[in-house]
């Protein structure tokens, strides 16, 4: 059991958090869906895997501190906001 071993307890519980929010209905399931069926199964699994991507960054963004500094800032979280609506233009 050298992986029980190496990996703490607390990313295991992480881990399984992330798989079931994943799996939860939501838009990134209905995108890789239409994925799917647009375009295939390759598709379809590069965009899990893109989604998964996407979640372990916010993650690790929330994780350094990222989060109490959006709190504090009023300028920086709206300018984020902004980025994200005018990504998704």
């Amino acid at each position: 059991m050298f992986i029980q071993n190496a990996i703490p307890s607390r990313l295991w519980e992480y881990l399984i958090a992330t798989v079931l929010i994943i799996l939860a209905p939501g838009p990134s399931v209905l995108f890789t869906i239409a994925r799917a069926i647009a375009w295939g199964r390759l598709a379809a699994i590069a965009t899990v895997i893109g989604n998964a991507f996407g979640m372990f960054l916010v993650s690790v963004f929330v994780a350094v501190g990222l989060g109490p500094v959006l709190q504090r800032s009023q300028l920086l979280y709206n300018a984020i906001q902004w980025a994200g609506g005018a990504y998704l233009i």
